[in-house]
């Protein structure tokens, strides 16, 4: 017998947004990528994700403004492919129910 695969896996997930491309900047945000070449114009919305959701399990996403839950969700929605890492969600997407949750978050060390 082989292993099952759950319903929703995502391992070392992450989605990276180009911020030149997506929004306006403010005067000083400019100024301040300047001298953050890193950095410049990018910035993960997530990074390093893994999450694994069993048949019959439920989900919440609870966080603070900014924490990436609309982000979250719409990689398992399909809407937005990760930057890094892979999403598998297996069966129908349309009737995924996303409530509440016996699973958490973690990130990798």
């Amino acid at each position: 017998m082989g292993e099952q695969h759950p319903p929703i896996l995502m391992e070392r997930a992450g989605v990276q947004y180009d911020l030149r491309l997506s929004k306006k900047r403010k005067l000083r945000d400019t100024l301040r990528r300047a001298y953050r070449p890193e950095q410049r114009g990018r910035f993960w919305a997530l990074r390093e994700i893994d999450l694994r959701v069993e048949a019959g399990e439920s989900l919440a996403v609870v966080g603070a403004n900014g924490a990436g839950k609309s982000t979250l969700l719409q990689l398992l929605a399909g809407i937005l492919e990760p930057s890094e890492g892979r999403v598998e969600v297996r069966g129908d997407r349309k009737s995924t129910r996303l409530n509440s949750s016996h699973v958490a978050l973690s990130r990798m060390p």
